[in-house]
């Protein structure tokens, strides 16, 4: 042990290797901190990612509750289209009939006034009907 000492204290070249071996280990703690710091650096680009991810889920889902309420509205909207149109129909139905029962026209025969009005009537109140809902039922895919 005393040699090694002396080796240390005892000349230029045990100065060399008391330098080496300080230089050593600060350049491995130095090595250390670094590879530390650039760990924490990817975690946070990790974690920021992730953030990321979360935030575009959030977003597509918040689009697409959206998405299920105009399909919602629109299939009540049908609902009650569907019932006034039937109604409507079935008016218009049973009046042709009537009409075409009360008068018929002979083969060769062309409408008279009243019934090309009643038959306008009919058209305009059919017209109408599918006139009030007008529009797409759904927005455009963006």
């Amino acid at each position: 042990m005393t040699s090694l000492i002396n080796f240390f204290t005892g000349g230029w070249q045990g100065t060399l290797v008391a330098a080496l071996i300080g230089a050593l280990i600060a350049g491995g703690g130095t090595y250390y901190v670094t590879s530390l710091g650039y760990r924490v650096t990817i975690a946070q680009m990790q974690r920021d990612q992730a953030n990321a991810n979360v935030t575009a889920a959030n977003a597509a889902l918040k689009q697409f509750t959206a998405q299920v309420a105009v399909i919602n509205g629109a299939a009540a909207s049908f609902g009650t289209v569907r019932d006034d149109l039937d109604a409507k129909i079935n008016s218009i139905s049973t009046g042709f009939k009537t009409i075409v029962q009360a008068a018929p026209l002979p083969p060769d025969c062309k409408p008279d006034a009243v019934r090309l009005h009643s038959l306008s009537a009919a058209i305009a109140a059919a017209n109408s009907a599918a006139g009030a809902q007008s529009g797409t039922a759904m927005p455009p895919h963006p």
